[in-house]
């Protein structure tokens, strides 16, 4: 996928931009951007 080219922010996650981020960011930036943030 990459940066800005994931596909939950679009409706499918109900905050994306609170409640979800972890979703968003391992979906956008992998699985070595999720933990990176954990």
């Amino acid at each position: 996928m990459g940066i800005g080219q994931g596909v939950q922010k679009l409706g499918y996650l109900t905050q994306a931009e609170s409640d979800f981020i972890m979703a968003v960011v391992a979906e956008e930036l992998g699985l070595f951007g999720g933990y990176y943030l954990s």
